[in-house]
């Protein structure tokens, strides 16, 4: 039966009543199959970001609460040969009704189940296990399509249905236009302002198409992808558990750095409109532009890729340009760019991350998306914390944003972090004997292999100083599948020295090259590549250059996944540590302050964990993981060196 005519012929209903008893009931008895008999839920809530306060309409009466609330729940039910759609509202016998199945055993389903999830314990509803993700079923099978929205796969699944949000949004603008003439904030009304009659229809059809997609992606997750979609999902009570814990942040040491910040950059705007003999304002790059031709800049000097522009490449390049520019055009363009950094510090971190401290007693909460990226990357956002600068990171006073998030009182701070681990695993995908070897002997890679690349000559390029500085961002930019190009826009290199340094490069290890050639062959005839842990990635020929990179940060993220769930597995019935963040390579966890014999198991259970990877383990290769702490803040990190050492 074709989609619509199945949307169509299902039984909708808003309010309980005798058939809505017999359905939910039949499901009670008929709700083992996680395909044909799976019921797919959804929230409406006042919000998407927690810990923030919103407005939730109820009666007519406005309350503020600081999670998202659900104010709506919708249900998709299997019904014999029939589905049955139900949309509860806040206050009603079949919302009460909805939020008792959710707590009863049988096959569920949501889109970002994780978030449904939590949406609910903050509600004080806790849904029973054997809850299937399709937002992770589409990133898995699904892996070429850019978005995996409810709104963006229904235009592929059913493009009659597709424009189910166009009436919510312009209903929502409406609302939002008439609160804002009154002198209300953009953020004061939300979905819960919006007509039932309008939410039903939305609601029912985001979880109509949620068992949709189940239907369609849960049979492959059960044969093709099963080990790939187990271990994404086995991961979702950990990053709810993470969201929850946050890291406290110093306001008050961040207050201080934003007033001291704030005077450097008046004093910075105004030495630009000194250098440039002008006022005007400098963070407009569509005013910055004419005084800085105007003060004796060339065109050719600020077009990067036939735009001129006066982003932070475009004048970094000027300043390497050869002769050296006068002396008076270095000084404004140095002004610009340290102008530009403390600006990013103060709107991008410091402001940003005081507000959101003080709606929580000093707490940061974040979110994880433990698969949002084509491979399988952990990201975050609200804010995105793998973001956070380095201390030596922005302008040239450095910054101190880590230094503001600090450990609880009792507690330290530990840093596990794995090194070369993409380098490493490349060398094993690629089957270079050479890296394997040396790696197995403990040697620095990039020294290694930078002798092999260049000799013994100490080599500089672009805005690389050093043999082994160059070696590494080479390798990492090649993975990336960066060209030419990429190391002129990223390291400033001239054309001569990039191409000069990937021929180098290629000539060095032909075997990476032939990986290449490989994956060229198997996207042509199979339509896909692995990584080690067996995930595919579906990749057009004509993109053949980023196969390298999916394979790689594949496994990378697989094998830090695995990591997380073994180091919060050793973590159970252990109430004085937990998991605040993993990163890229790295994970942070606190854990109470003990004397240094139990510190030392600790530390060694977390290394091991992250060191004996599967997919690495089974080929000889134990990894090797770096371990810091702090009892102060992340900033002030040092090594760990055991007692027994």
């Amino acid at each position: 039966m074709h989609v619509l005519q199945l949307y169509h012929d299902a039984h909708k209903i808003t309010h309980a009543c005798a058939l809505q008893r017999r359905i939910f009931s039949h499901w009670r008895h008929h709700c083992d199959d996680p395909v044909y008999e799976c019921m797919a839920f959804d929230t409406e809530t006042t919000s998407l970001q927690f810990h923030t306060p919103s407005n939730l309409k109820h009666k007519g009466n406005i309350i503020v609460v600081n999670n998202p609330f659900p104010f709506g729940i919708s249900l998709c039910i299997p019904y014999k040969d029939e589905l049955a759609l139900f949309w509860a509202r806040m206050g009603t016998y079949l919302y009460d009704a909805a939020l008792e199945l959710l707590q009863e055993e049988g096959e569920k389903c949501a889109h970002n189940a994780r978030y449904d999830i939590r949406v609910l314990h903050h509600a004080g509803t806790e849904v029973a296990p054997n809850i299937g993700c399709t937002l992770t079923m589409s990133r898995i099978g699904w892996d070429r399509r850019e978005h995996h929205s409810l709104q963006r796969l229904s235009e592929f699944i059913c493009p009659e249905m597709s424009d189910w949000e166009v009436e919510l949004t312009a209903v929502m603008r409406n609302i939002r236009a008439s609160h804002t003439r009154r002198g209300f904030p953009k953020s004061y009304s939300n979905y819960s302002f919006i007509p039932d009659k309008t939410t039903r229809k939305y609601a029912m059809i985001d979880s109509f198409m949620c068992w949709i997609i189940n239907l369609k992606l849960r049979p492959v997750m059960l044969k093709e992808d099963c080990v790939t979609y187990d271990r994404e999902i086995a991961l979702l009570p950990l990053v709810r558990r993470i969201e929850e814990r946050g890291m406290l942040f110093d306001t008050r040491r961040a207050r201080k750095e934003l007033r001291r910040l704030d005077t450097k950059l008046t004093a910075e705007i105004s030495k630009v409109q000194r250098l440039a003999g002008t006022e005007f304002n400098p963070n407009s790059p569509a005013k910055l532009l004419p005084v800085l031709l105007e003060c004796g800049i060339l065109k050719k000097d600020l077009t990067i890729e036939g735009t001129l522009t006066t982003n932070k490449k475009a004048l970094e390049r000027f300043l390497r340009k050869q002769p050296a520019p006068r002396p008076k055009l270095q000084k404004l363009v140095r002004a610009v760019l340290t102008m530009r950094s403390i600006r990013t510090l103060t709107t991008r971190y410091y402001a940003p991350l005081i507000v959101r401290a003080r709606w929580n007693n000093g707490i940061i909460y974040y979110t994880i998306n433990p698969a949002d990226t084509k491979t399988s990357r952990m990201t975050g956002s609200n804010p995105n914390m793998q973001f956070v600068p380095r201390p030596t990171s922005g302008y040239e006073g450095g910054n101190h944003v880590r230094g503001c998030f600090k450990c609880r009182a009792g507690y330290r701070m530990y840093f596990f972090d794995w090194s070369v681990m993409e380098l490493i695993a490349f060398g094993i995908i690629a089957g270079s004997i050479n890296i394997i070897k040396w790696f197995k002997a403990g040697e620095d890679l990039h020294v290694k292999m930078g002798k092999r690349i260049f000799g013994s000559q100490d080599v500089t390029r672009g805005n690389l100083v050093g043999t082994r500085e160059v070696t590494k961002h080479v390798s990492y930019a090649y993975i990336f599948g960066a060209g030419v190009g990429g190391l002129m826009r990223d390291f400033l290199m001239l054309p001569d020295e990039a191409a000069d340094c990937l021929e180098r490069y290629k000539e060095a290890f032909p075997e990476f090259e032939g990986f290449k050639n490989r994956c060229k062959h198997e996207l042509r005839v199979d339509g896909y590549i692995t990584d080690l842990y067996g995930k595919r990635y579906h990749i057009t020929p004509q993109l053949a250059y980023l196969s390298v990179n999916a394979v790689v940060q594949g496994t990378c993220a697989s094998a830090l996944k695995e990591a997380a769930t073994k180091i919060d597995e050793s973590f159970e019935n252990c109430e004085d540590r937990h998991i605040l963040l993993p990163l890229h390579d790295e994970i942070i966890i606190e854990r109470r302050i003990s004397p240094s014999f139990w510190e030392d198991l600790f530390v060694d259970c977390c290394k091991i964990n992250m060191e004996e990877i599967s997919v690495f383990m089974s080929r000889g290769l134990r990894l090797r993981v770096d371990a810091e702490y702090t009892t102060t803040n992340w900033e002030e990190k040092e090594p760990y060196i055991c007692m027994k050492n």
